[in-house]
Protein backbone atom coordinates (compact mmCIF):
# COMPACT_ATOMS: atom_id res chain seq x y z
CA UNK A 1 0.00 0.00 0.00
CA UNK A 2 1.02 3.80 -0.88
CA UNK A 3 0.44 7.57 -1.35
CA UNK A 4 -2.40 8.54 0.66
CA UNK A 5 -4.11 5.15 1.69
CA UNK A 6 -0.85 3.90 3.75
CA UNK A 7 -0.06 7.79 5.23
CA UNK A 8 -3.82 7.26 6.65
CA UNK A 9 -3.21 4.00 7.66
CA UNK A 10 0.02 4.30 9.31
CA UNK A 11 -0.59 7.27 10.94
CA UNK A 12 -2.58 6.09 14.17
CA UNK A 13 0.74 3.29 14.79
CA UNK A 14 2.98 6.69 14.20
CA UNK A 15 1.37 7.78 17.25
CA UNK A 16 0.80 4.90 19.23
CA UNK A 17 4.60 3.69 18.59
CA UNK A 18 6.08 6.90 19.56
CA UNK A 19 4.46 6.86 23.05
CA UNK A 20 7.25 7.04 25.13
CA UNK A 21 4.83 4.01 27.75
CA UNK A 22 4.21 1.94 24.38
CA UNK A 23 8.18 1.50 23.71
CA UNK A 24 8.67 1.37 27.33
CA UNK A 25 6.42 -1.94 27.68
CA UNK A 26 7.59 -3.26 24.25
CA UNK A 27 11.13 -3.28 25.35
CA UNK A 28 10.54 -4.34 29.32
CA UNK A 29 9.25 -7.75 27.49
CA UNK A 30 12.71 -8.06 25.64
CA UNK A 31 14.37 -7.52 28.97
CA UNK A 32 12.62 -10.03 30.58
CA UNK A 33 11.17 -7.31 32.89
CA UNK A 34 8.61 -7.45 34.98
CA UNK A 35 5.48 -4.77 35.17
CA UNK A 36 6.59 -1.54 35.99
CA UNK A 37 3.14 0.07 36.58
CA UNK A 38 3.28 3.35 37.82
CA UNK A 39 0.42 4.71 40.64
CA UNK A 40 0.67 8.48 38.54
CA UNK A 41 -0.47 6.82 35.84
CA UNK A 42 -3.78 7.63 34.26
CA UNK A 43 -6.01 4.92 32.31
CA UNK A 44 -4.56 6.12 28.81
CA UNK A 45 -0.81 6.30 30.30
CA UNK A 46 -1.83 2.23 31.16
CA UNK A 47 -3.44 1.20 28.16
CA UNK A 48 -0.66 2.74 26.24
CA UNK A 49 2.05 0.40 28.71
CA UNK A 50 0.03 -2.73 28.26
CA UNK A 51 -0.39 -2.67 24.42
CA UNK A 52 3.37 -2.04 24.35
CA UNK A 53 3.97 -5.56 26.96
CA UNK A 54 1.18 -6.88 24.41
CA UNK A 55 3.11 -6.51 21.32
CA UNK A 56 6.18 -6.59 22.63
CA UNK A 57 4.90 -11.10 23.50
CA UNK A 58 3.08 -11.20 20.53
CA UNK A 59 6.33 -9.67 18.43
CA UNK A 60 8.39 -12.41 20.38
CA UNK A 61 6.39 -15.16 19.88
CA UNK A 62 5.19 -14.71 16.37
CA UNK A 63 8.64 -13.35 15.17
CA UNK A 64 11.10 -15.02 17.74
CA UNK A 65 13.37 -11.94 17.11
CA UNK A 66 13.23 -8.29 18.35
CA UNK A 67 12.38 -5.77 15.52
CA UNK A 68 12.61 -1.98 15.79
CA UNK A 69 9.19 0.43 16.41
CA UNK A 70 11.08 3.20 14.34
CA UNK A 71 13.58 4.02 11.61
CA UNK A 72 14.94 7.85 10.60
CA UNK A 73 11.65 8.68 12.90
CA UNK A 74 8.85 6.27 11.35
CA UNK A 75 7.24 3.32 11.50
CA UNK A 76 9.68 0.23 11.16
CA UNK A 77 8.18 -1.55 7.95
CA UNK A 78 8.56 -4.67 9.43
CA UNK A 79 6.97 -2.93 12.90
CA UNK A 80 3.63 -1.65 11.03
CA UNK A 81 3.28 -5.25 9.23
CA UNK A 82 3.23 -6.78 12.92
CA UNK A 83 1.18 -4.19 14.53
CA UNK A 84 -1.72 -5.09 12.30
CA UNK A 85 -0.96 -8.55 12.44
CA UNK A 86 -1.21 -8.30 16.01
CA UNK A 87 -4.51 -6.02 15.68
CA UNK A 88 -6.05 -8.67 13.55
CA UNK A 89 -5.34 -11.24 15.97
CA UNK A 90 -6.76 -9.62 18.96
CA UNK A 91 -3.52 -8.57 20.53
CA UNK A 92 -4.24 -4.93 20.32
CA UNK A 93 -7.44 -4.21 21.68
Amino acid sequence: MSGPAATLRAAPWSDLVHDPLFAMGYGEIWRDEAMALSRDWDGGECHAYGRGRSFGAFVRDYEGARVPLLRAGTVHPRCLVLLVLAERCGVLP
